[in-house]
């Protein structure tokens, strides 16, 4: 039985390392870093996304007509009155 047990336990492990093996490719082909619990992009690729980002008005103007008409309108909450 503990030969079972410790068997299974050396595959978990080198499944784990696998998996990280896996991760570490995966983080170096999208250029980014976990530190803190928080994903941390490369300078380059954070400059990129920043210059891909579209503002509310060229959004608008290059909106659908039907997009816009159909789109939720958002207030303010109104002030409670006392």
């Amino acid at each position: 039985m503990t030969a079972n047990v410790a068997d299974l336990m050396a595959r978990i492990h080198a499944l784990q390392d696998e998996v990280e093996r896996a991760f570490a490719a995966r983080r170096a082909a999208f250029r980014y870093a976990v530190v803190n619990k928080r994903i941390v992009f490369e300078q380059d690729v954070a400059r990129r996304h920043r210059d891909l980002r579209e503002g509310v008005a060229r959004y608008i103007v290059d909106a659908k007509p039907l997009h816009i008409l159909t789109a939720p309108m958002y207030s303010p909450p109104a002030p409670i009155p006392t």
